[in-house]
């Protein structure tokens, strides 16, 4: 009897350490998936920061007293699209 009960623990230990092990398993795939996540997101990120950098130096570049005739063209330009003229 007594060896039975310790045959009927043992059992039980490993399934307790398989659940486990698969319990690991599940959050070392849950943790990738972030990290792949999160690259993705600051790749996103960082190409937008890009665009908007890009964006601010146009601008500025357009607000500097030489460029203002150019402004005036693309507002004219604007103008025709949009059915200003």
């Amino acid at each position: 009897m007594l060896k039975q009960n310790e045959m009927q623990l043992n059992i039980k230990k490993d399934k307790e350490k398989a659940e486990k092990e698969k319990d690991y398993d599940l959050v070392k795939i849950l943790l990738q998936n972030f990290q792949v996540f999160n690259e993705v997101e600051e790749k996103k990120n960082a190409e937008r920061r890009q665009k908007m950098i890009f964006y601010g130096k146009r601008v500025k570049n357009v607000d500097r007293p030489e460029n203002r005739s150019e402004t005036k063209t693309e507002k004219d330009c604007d103008e025709r699209i949009f059915g200003g003229c």
